[in-house]
């Protein structure tokens, strides 16, 4: 999934490199799955002990 993200961030910064709005958006969506991944292993840690 992080792949995916971070290919998809070049991709659009090779294309629309002047667009901050695209270029906000898809920072913020890959904080957010970032975050997502960790908030999980956390659970997932959390659960098992």
């Amino acid at each position: 999934m992080i792949v995916l993200a971070t290919g998809s961030f070049l991709n659009s910064s090779k294309t629309q490199f002047s667009d901050p709005v695209i270029l906000s958006g898809l920072a913020i969506e890959f904080v957010g799955t970032i975050w997502l991944v960790l908030y999980l292993n956390q659970r997932r840690k959390r659960h098992k002990a």
